[in-house]
C-alpha cells in the first residue's frame, strides 16, 4: 500500500530530527535535574516499594534503551496515557481508568527505559500517522502499575481461559483476544449497545446494535482463522464478513493495523533497520487508577514538530 503523505513527512522529520520529543525538563541532566519527572506520588518516597526499581529507571537519564527480547515480565505494567486522562495535578483525577475498554493492553516498563516519548510510542505499537494526527502537543505519562493480589498473569496464549478469566492479564494473542470477545458477549452483562460517541463506559463492549453481538458470537472459527493470518491491508481490500469482524475487533479492543497477535507488540519506526520482534504484550482487566494497590506515574513529555 502506498505511503500517506503524512506517513511520508513524519519519516522524513524523524530522519532530519524536526520530530521530538520535549520532556518535562532537559533532556540531560542539569545539575543533577532528572530527565523526567515523577508525577505521582509527588513524594519519591511513597513510591511503592515494588514499583522502585521501575520508577528509578525510568528517571535515570544514563539509562541505555532495553532491546524487546531483553525485556523482564514481572507482574509490573506499563500503560501510556495523557496527562490530563489520569492526573489532576499531582492527584489521580477522579474517575480515571486504566482505558477504556473491560480488557486493556498492556507492556512492561522496559518499553519507555531509555526511550524519548517518539520511541516509546513506536515500541508499544503506535501507528507514525497517528502519533502526529492526534498525539501532537499531547503530554503524555507512563503509568507503572501492579494489580491487586486477586489478579493474576500467565498463560494461556491458546484462547482456552480458565474459569476466572475476567481476573487474569493474558498474552496479548489473536486467539486470547477471539477468545475474550465472545466470552465477554455471552454475558450480556458485560456489554451493551451506545451510539457511536456516546457515554464512557469502561467495563462493557459497546456495540452499536444488538445485530453486532449477535455477529460476533456466531462468527465462525474458519474465519477467525483468516482475520490472524491473513494481511489487514488484504482484508480491507476484500471488505465483506473478515473485514467487518477485523472491524469490531480493533474498536472493541483497541487492536489496531499493528497489532501482531502473537503476544508482541510491533515496532512501528525502526528506520533502516529490519523490523524486529517488540515488546510484551498484554491484555489485563480495566480498573479505576484509585483501585491499583500500587501506581506511580512519571511524565513522558510531548512530541514537538520543528520547522
Amino acid at each position: 500500500m502506498a505511503r500517506t503523505p503524512l506517513v511520508v513527512a513524519l519519516c522524513l522529520a524523524v530522519f532530519a530530527g524536526t520530530v521530538r520529543s520535549q520532556p518535562d525538563v532537559p533532556a540531560r541532566p542539569v545539575t543533577g535535574a532528572p530527565a523526567r519527572k515523577l508525577l505521582h506520588p509527588a513524594d519519591p518516597r511513597d513510591v511503592p516499594i515494588v514499583l522502585r526499581p521501575y520508577v528509578r529507571s525510568l528517571l535515570d537519564p544514563n539509562q541505555k534503551p532495553v532491546e524487546p527480547d531483553a525485556a523482564k515480565v514481572s507482574g509490573v505494567y506499563l500503560r501510556v496515557l495523557s496527562r490530563r486522562q489520569a492526573l489532576d495535578g499531582t492527584n489521580l483525577k477522579p474517575g480515571s481508568w486504566i482505558g477504556a475498554r473491560p480488557f486493556v493492553f498492556l507492556t512492561v516498563p522496559d518499553a519507555a527505559n531509555g526511550r524519548d516519548l517518539l520511541g516509546t510510542l513506536s515500541a508499544i505499537g503506535y501507528d507514525p500517522e497517528e502519533i502526529l494526527d492526534t498525539e501532537k502537543g499531547i503530554e503524555k505519562v507512563a503509568v507503572v502499575f501492579a494489580y491487586p493480589n486477586g489478579i493474576r498473569g500467565g498463560e494461556p496464549k491458546d484462547g482456552k481461559l480458565p474459569v476466572d478469566w475476567d481476573r487474569r492479564v493474558f498474552p496479548a494473542t489473536w486467539d486470547n483476544v477471539f477468545a475474550l470477545a465472545d466470552n465477554l458477549t455471552a454475558d450480556k452483562d458485560r456489554w451493551t449497545v451506545r451510539s457511536e460517541g456516546d457515554t464512557f463506559m469502561p467495563t462493557k463492549l459497546q456495540f452499536r446494535s444488538d445485530k453486532e453481538a449477535v455477529f460476533v458470537t456466531g462468527f465462525p472459527d474458519e474465519g477467525k482463522t483468516r482475520v490472524k493470518t491473513v494481511d489487514y491491508t488484504a482484508l480491507r481490500e476484500t471488505r465483506g464478513a473478515d473485514w467487518a469482524y477485523r472491524q469490531l475487533i480493533e474498536r472493541l479492543f483497541g487492536a489496531s493495523e499493528h497489532f501482531r497477535g502473537d503476544g508482541r507488540t510491533k515496532l512501528t519506526i525502526v528506520g533502516k533497520r529490519k523490523p524486529r520482534v517488540g515488546f510484551p504484550e498484554f491484555l489485563g482487566p480495566n480498573m479505576e487508577l484509585k483501585d491499583l494497590p500500587a501506581i506511580a506515574i512519571v511524565g513522558l513529555g510531548a512530541i514537538r514538530v520543528g520547522e
